[in-house]
């Protein structure tokens, strides 16, 4: 959880029950004094008010518009979209579900970068639980307004500049919003250039303090607000890992390496191999820490679950199994695409995933038939993520029959059994018992090959 501190930049949140003390929705504020679960605000457009919950009667009156300014940032990890001249991402980070190792600050994020349509993680602070957020094209945007480049102010409640505004009423034009010098405090001083012709450096969050108030807008922001943290709110990730469970390695580099260095994880520098990379959890292990296979490795690696998070169970390109049992896939479609009694002839069959809807429906292609199944149907047979799957469902039997192929190969040692070119009425026998080999059905083979002598070592895909 993001801890409560003085210098917070806020907005009004879920619970806000206080007119429009705040200067209307979107208005943004200063975090200036903290008292169990209540806070104190500098309001940008100058007044204060001091009875802000954040927890206190279960309640939650602000949401957290930038943490910059007292210090937070994740080190090593850099902006994919702006290459932030800090070469870290200062404030509230942005991990992208569906992209490997995707990162956004928040003024990116919010400004649309990257893809609107692919859901992200939120990251309060290096160590913190991480919030899954549906994609931002689902999500609405309001208008902030406050201290900004070009805002019209003059001096607040915390001035003690003497005459260097050139008195009382005078104005002047924010012309750069600047890190702190001292201290680890980004975005927390603004640069005035005042009607006198004067400038000078004056602080809007640093320490707290608020030398200004705005008396005219500047250029305009906009963000999601639902996709801020609460402040006060701690994240419940509500995860259990499970054998089978698609699972990222999220954290940054220092980060994990703390997390596993206190606890019984154990630290070695190979895991940084896999920041930002997707695995299948192996198993769990009696300390509750979590051995993870990954692609093209041989080795399983214990990471602590802190250094984890879920992602979706599939993804296009991925090799399923369809549960065998009708009665437990009819209770799952159920809402979810709905049984239909064609389906019961690929019960127990491999299939290619082709599509993951928003709501994590799932579309298979199987050998003949093509349907939209509950994931609670399928069980994960082998990852294998595909760059580009918008022609996928045409041509699946590419990636589809030769991997069925490689499957009958390693269970039986025998030559492919599969091709286009085959008399029909062996390919039809032959799928049978493809069938009842991925089923890891091996008595079931014995009888059909027994019942049909006639078609072993026939000629299939040009040999035996």
């Amino acid at each position: 959880m993001l801890n409560i501190e003085i210098g917070l930049r806020v907005i009004r949140g879920p619970d806000w029950k206080w007119l429009d003390e705040d200067g209307g929705e979107g208005g943004l504020g200063t975090v200036v004094a903290v008292k169990s679960n209540v806070v104190s605000v500098i309001w940008d457009l100058g007044n204060k008010s001091s009875c802000y919950r954040v927890g206190s009667e279960n309640a939650y009156d602000l949401q957290v518009y930038d943490s910059g300014p007292v210090g937070i940032k994740h080190e090593t990890i850099s902006c994919d979209a702006c290459q932030d001249e800090r070469s870290c991402i200062v404030g509230t980070r942005y991990s992208c579900i569906e992209c490997s190792n995707y990162d956004l600050c928040a003024s990116c994020y919010h400004g649309d970068e990257h893809d609107i349509t692919h859901a992200f993680y939120r990251v309060d602070t290096p160590t913190s639980s991480t919030a899954s957020l549906p994609p931002r094209r689902l999500s609405k945007k309001i208008y902030v307004r406050g201290f900004s480049i070009g805002a019209k102010v003059s001096r607040g409640l915390n001035w003690e500049w003497e005459n260097q505004d050139g008195g009382p009423g005078k104005t002047g034009r924010i012309i750069s919003i600047e890190d702190g010098k001292v201290g680890k405090s980004y975005r927390s001083v603004a640069k005035v250039l005042w009607s006198i012709g004067k400038e000078n450096i004056y602080r809007i969050g640093s320490y707290g303090k608020v030398d200004l108030k705005c008396v005219g807008s500047g250029a305009s922001s906009m963000v999601y607000k639902s996709h801020l943290p609460v402040l006060g709110q701690t994240i419940s990730t509500g995860y259990i890992f499970r054998r089978g469970d698609r699972v990222k390695v999220i954290t940054d580099a220092k980060t994990l390496q703390h997390v596993q260095e206190s606890s019984k994880g154990g630290w070695t520098p190979q895991l940084l191999n896999f920041l930002g990379h997707t695995g299948i959890v192996h198993r769990v292990t009696e300390q509750t820490l979590v051995r993870v296979r990954f692609e093209n490795c041989d080795n399983k690696w214990t990471f602590d679950p802190r250094a984890l998070t879920k992602v979706d169970p599939f993804v296009a390109g991925d090799f399923v199994y369809f549960i065998p049992d009708e009665l437990s896939a009819k209770e799952h479609l159920k809402g979810h695409g709905e049984w239909i009694a064609a389906m019961a002839g690929d019960l127990g069959d491999i299939g290619i995933v082709i599509k993951v809807y928003e709501d994590k429906d799932v579309r298979v292609a199987f050998r003949k038939n093509t349907w939209t199944l509950s994931s609670k149907c399928l069980k994960l047979i082998k990852s294998n993520s595909l760059s580009d799957s918008t022609s996928l469902e045409i041509t699946y039997r590419d990636y589809l029959l030769p991997f069925l192929n490689s499957q009958v190969n390693a269970s039986t040692q025998s030559a492919p059994l599969l091709n286009s070119e085959s008399p029909p009425d062996v390919v039809e026998e032959v799928e049978a018992v493809m069938r009842e080999v991925v089923r890891g059905n091996p008595s079931a083979v014995k009888a059909f090959l027994e019942n049909n002598a006639n078609l072993i070592d026939c000629p299939v895909l040009g040999g035996k």
